[in-house]
């Protein structure tokens, strides 16, 4: 039988998203000293995007929702 697991983690922060991805990228080697940042709204949904590039060749996409 398969059970399903599932992890929460808070994650408080003065940024944001944009702290967060420098947060879970932190011990790789970067490739860009910024994060790409871009927030915006389609049909009155808030949209926001925070991504990095590092010398890792380990593809890490992590999606979250925030709840309004």
């Amino acid at each position: 039988m398969k059970t399903e697991s599932t992890h929460t983690e808070e994650f408080l922060s003065e940024r944001g998203l944009q702290e967060f991805v420098e947060y879970i990228d932190s011990t790789r080697e970067q490739l860009m000293s910024q994060v790409i940042h871009i927030t915006g709204e389609k049909n009155g949904v808030p949209v926001e995007v925070a991504m990095t590039y590092n010398t890792s060749f380990n593809e890490n996409d992590t999606f979250l929702c925030k709840q309004y």
